[in-house]
């Protein structure tokens, strides 16, 4: 359904979405409660904000670990993944410090930014943890316990409405 041959896809009667942003703005057009990209100018721009930040800040050092992880080449980039790390650390202790006082991350209710950020969190926790990484110490394979206010907003999102659904069937498998 999509012609690039990934996910995600959103099939709507006769109407074919992909690529994450353009789902989610779909979906809010299409079923305008719960604003996911907020009800004004104040709430857009903070939703706005942490999806350029994750996307600037988090995802490039994210790929760093990632890559290497699941595609091969870990023995070769060690010194790389290492700095990835630390820079992912960095934007993850912003994270904790947002979240520890609040539940979610722009407003009192999930948002397009929580929807956004949760995978990358997770897609990177999942690399942390596989066999190949373990001995490098990145510390990326238990985020929820190093950082609890993230672990307690990913209990959260993981409790949503329709959460199972969305939930990637090979990591079913591998889990």
């Amino acid at each position: 359904m999509n012609p690039r041959g990934k996910v995600p896809v959103l099939k709507d009667d006769d109407v074919t979405v992909y690529e994450t942003l353009a789902i989610m703005q779909y979906l809010e057009k299409r079923n305008p409660e719960p604003a996911l990209f907020g009800k004004n100018a104040t709430e857009a721009a903070g939703i706005w904000r942490e999806i350029s930040e994750c996307q600037y800040y988090f995802e490039n050092p994210a790929f760093g670990v990632i890559a290497p992880v699941f595609f091969g080449g870990v023995d070769q980039k060690t010194a790389e993944m290492k700095a990835a790390a630390e820079s992912m650390h960095a934007e993850l202790a912003r994270l904790e410090k947002i979240l520890s006082g609040k539940d979610w991350l722009v407003n009192n209710k999930p948002s397009a930014a929580d929807i956004w950020w949760y995978p990358e969190v997770m897609l990177v926790e999942r690399a942390g943890g596989a066999d190949v990484a373990k001995p490098l110490n990145l510390d990326l394979a238990s985020i929820s316990k190093r950082y609890p206010a993230i672990g307690r907003w990913r209990n959260r999102v993981e409790t949503q409405p329709g959460y199972e659904r969305t939930f990637p069937p090979h990591w079913k498998q591998a889990a």
